[in-house]
């Protein structure tokens, strides 16, 4: 164990109290690997290679010997040398934390507050509870590892649950299950691996419990299972068949669903991938320096893992990887240019200024860092240009192809290939899976007109995002928005200052995020739209209107003519009776 919560220097680390053990080759016999030359141990006559058997000692002093022995407190050992018995007492020194304890109790601190996190802010969510059930596993099983008490019987305890025990071989096994919920069905293949990883788990849980018996009665050999090179390979065969059945999780994922389990699995793969090449390199090079640097190592895959398994869980929308890749580049590579530039300048001016006095060598060099500091702006403009084509040439292209579209709509002058033209150009161009076009009724309901693999139900004009957009104009996060909209963002088809229609778009096919150009872009799609939709329906309106009032004008001039042809009859009877007089 190499942290210890060391509360007034209580306790201390046993490389701190000055051994280091390895197996002796007898049953129930410790060998003492090193001794450190100033430490308590060397002072009271305790040697390399000296002998002690588990059996000879009380239980206090057997679980201490093991874990860490209590500062101040003597530490009596009977040890074999040279096929004799010798009486040591040792007395640790009390020693403070060490930094790189402090730091593995903040990490653990750190971890604790995200799984807290997850837990509260998707409670409903099955992968969320499962991932914060992992993080606060994990915190409290290496708390235990690390916790020392004064009660040799609860340290045994601690023993038997802590990470390479109960609480950790349980962790591993809700990981096992967080990365099931995704991919499915589960293969064959997956499921073999799935219960390999919980086996696995079950016989690290039957190895801590199986250790901590046997250092507390002597029943079996305990040096075997403490110090043991088997013991080793099924702390580190138990995390690895974990990374392999989230390997297959992610390889059986898609879209959405793939990133988030990727990001997930890279996240804590890590610091499980860290662990083991941890136990590893320590059992091999069974030093100080090599336990502290490995320790440093995990700490800090420690604090990277929550940041990743939060936001996996807590982002609906996962990180643009291009996108952080694009900005890591530009800044980069504008510090090497800046960077660099100064130091070849200076070199090529070396000679120069090291012949020239302490002020001019000064001015010139404050002179050279203004310069460069005056064009960073213009370095990282160009930079930022070319890795920006370099990154993201193609979604430049598709953003053009929708602009283009945007413009083109207006030339279209049929309105049903108009929303059925929309909607494919932007399934296609901005990459999304579903797209729907949803049309202003009579009556305030907005219906889908059109849709590519998502045929939307009515919404009302009162629910929350239709309000937004006839409020605001501007496009929508339907994640935002609690209603019947679904989908990632709703853009609105405005003119005059109605909203007739909206452009929902849902998740992209490869499950990465709208990036803020492309929103741009969709947003110019439906304005456009909207007014050509406008003009059409005002053009369809006029018509109708026109056509209308013919057909009034029509049916005023039949019932004339009606009554023309009845006074005629009439005059006509008239005409015959006056005839028929004369």
């Amino acid at each position: 164990m190499l942290l210890v919560l060391a509360a007034e220097n209580v306790f201390v680390w046993n490389g701190d109290a000055g051994w280091a053990l390895q197996p002796a080759g007898r049953a129930f016999v410790v060998e003492i690997a090193s001794v450190a030359p100033s430490g308590p141990a060397a002072r009271a006559g305790l040697r390399r290679h000296d002998h002690v058997d588990l059996r000879a000692i009380p239980f206090d002093d057997r679980v201490f010997l093991i874990a860490a022995p209590v500062a101040r407190r003597a530490f009596p050992l009977e040890v074999e040398r040279g096929g004799t018995l010798h009486r040591v007492e040792i007395v640790p020194d009390p020693s403070p934390t060490p930094w790189h304890g402090w730091v593995g109790h903040l990490v653990l601190l750190w971890m604790a507050s995200f799984g807290a996190l997850i837990g509260w802010r998707r409670p409903a969510m099955q992968e969320a509870r499962l991932l914060s059930l992992v993080l606060s596993g994990y915190v409290v099983a290496v708390a235990l590892q690390v916790l020392v008490t004064p009660s040799a019987l609860l340290d045994d305890v601690f023993a038997a649950l802590n990470w390479g025990g109960v609480l950790g071989a349980l962790s591993l096994a809700i990981l096992v299950r967080f990365t099931s919920l995704f991919g499915r069905p589960l293969s064959r293949a997956r499921r073999v691996a799935n219960g390999l990883a919980y086996a696995s788990s079950a016989l690290l849980a039957f190895y801590g419990i199986a250790g901590a018996v046997a250092l507390g009665t002597v029943w079996f050999d305990p040096v075997i299972l403490w110090f043991g090179t088997w013991a080793v390979g099924l702390i580190c065969g138990a995390q690895i068949l974990v990374l392999v059945a989230g390997g297959y999780a992610v390889a059986a994922s898609r879209g959405v669903e793939r990133q988030r389990v990727s990001w997930a699995l890279a996240s804590i793969g890590s610091l499980l991938a860290a662990f083991v090449v941890q136990l590893i390199l320590t059992t091999a090079i069974p030093t100080y320096d090599m336990t502290v640097a490995m320790q440093t190592c995990v700490d800090v895959f420690a604090v990277l893992a929550p940041i990743g398994l939060t936001y996996a869980v807590l982002s609906r929308r996962l990180l643009d990887i291009g996108f952080a890749l694009n900005r890591a580049a530009v800044f980069s590579a504008v510090s090497v240019i800046l960077v660099g530039t100064f130091m070849i300048v200076e070199w090529l001016l070396g000679n120069w200024l090291a012949s020239a006095g302490h002020v001019t060598s000064t001015a010139v060099s404050v002179a050279l860092a203004v310069g460069l500091g005056f064009s960073i702006r213009f370095v990282h403009g160009r930079v930022d240009r070319v890795v920006d084509a370099l990154f993201f040439h193609h979604r430049h292209e598709q953003e053009k192809a929708l602009l283009r579209f945007a413009h083109e709509a207006a030339f279209i002058s049929d309105a049903g290939v108009l929303v059925v033209r929309t909607a494919s150009e932007v399934a296609h161009h901005a990459d999304a899976a579903a797209v729907a076009i949803m049309m202003r009724e009579a009556d305030g309901t907005y219906r889908c007109a059109h849709d590519v693999d998502w045929p939307l139900d009515d919404v009302s004009e009162n629910d929350p995002a239709v309000l937004a957009l006839r409020a605001s104009g501007q496009p929508v996060d339907l994640h935002q928005r609690a209603g019947a909209l679904r989908g990632e963002y709703a853009f609105p088809m405005s003119s005059r200052g109605q909203l007739i229609g909206i452009l929902v778009c849902g998740p992209k096919r490869q499950g990465e995020p709208y990036a803020p150009d492309e929103r741009e872009a969709l947003a110019k799609v439906a304005h456009g739209v909207g007014g050509a939709l406008d003009a059409l329906t005002a053009g369809r309106g006029q018509l109708e209107a026109t056509i209308l009032g013919l057909q009034d004008e029509f049916s005023a001039l039949r019932a004339e003519v009606r009554e023309l042809v009845t006074e005629m009859r009439a005059n006509r009877s008239v005409i015959e009776r006056v005839t028929e007089d004369a």
